[in-house]
C-alpha cells in the first residue's frame, strides 16, 4: 500500500501505521517489548498482510518476544519491531467504522470491533511459549519461551 501514507499524510486527523495524527509507544518488559499504537479519525494499519481502514478509535496492542534478540531495548518502533522481533500477539480495538481485508480478517464492522490474534505457528512446526498481557497494566507483559524452542521471525507489513 505505497500510497495509503501519502493520502493520510494530506489529511487533518489521519494516520498511517503510527505515523502521522496517532500515538505510539513501546514498553520493554524484561522478556517482551509492547507497542501500543492509538489513532483517531481516518487511521490505516497493515500487519502480515492484513489491512484495516477505521474512521473513529483505533487502537493496536502489538506484543513481541524480547528474548530472540539480543537488544530488544534499542528496537522501539513499530516497523522496526515487526521487520526485526517475533510477534507473540497482537490485539486491535476499534470502535466506529473498520473495513479489514486481508490475510488475518475480512470485513465490514458499523460499531465496535475487538480480535486478538496470536502468532501463527507454519503447519509441522511446534512452539512452546507462555503469554501474560494485561491491556490494563501493558508493563506487567511476558512472554516466556523455552531456550530450546526456536525463535523466528514473522515477516510483513
Amino acid at each position: 500500500m505505497p500510497f495509503a501514507p501519502l493520502i493520510c499524510a494530506s489529511l487533518a486527523g489521519c494516520s498511517y501505521n503510527g505515523f502521522g495524527t496517532s500515538s505510539s509507544a513501546a514498553i520493554v518488559t524484561g522478556n517482551a517489548v509492547v507497542h501500543e499504537l492509538r489513532g483517531r479519525g481516518l487511521h490505516v494499519a497493515t500487519m502480515q498482510g492484513t489491512a484495516i481502514f477505521s474512521f473513529g478509535i483505533y487502537h493496536e496492542v502489538l506484543v513481541f518476544a524480547g528474548n530472540c534478540e539480543d537488544e530488544p531495548t534499542g528496537l522501539t518502533g513499530r516497523q522496526v519491531l515487526v521487520k526485526n522481533q517475533t510477534l507473540a500477539a497482537s490485539v486491535t480495538d476499534t470502535t466506529g467504522l473498520e473495513i479489514a481485508l486481508g490475510r488475518r480478517w475480512s470485513g465490514l464492522t458499523l460499531g465496535r470491533h475487538q480480535a486478538a490474534v496470536l502468532v501463527d505457528v507454519p503447519q509441522g512446526t511446534e512452539i512452546a511459549r507462555s503469554l501474560h498481557l494485561d491491556l490494563a497494566d501493558l508493563s506487567a507483559t511476558s512472554v516466556d519461551q523455552p531456550d530450546d524452542t526456536p525463535c523466528e521471525k514473522e515477516t510483513g507489513t
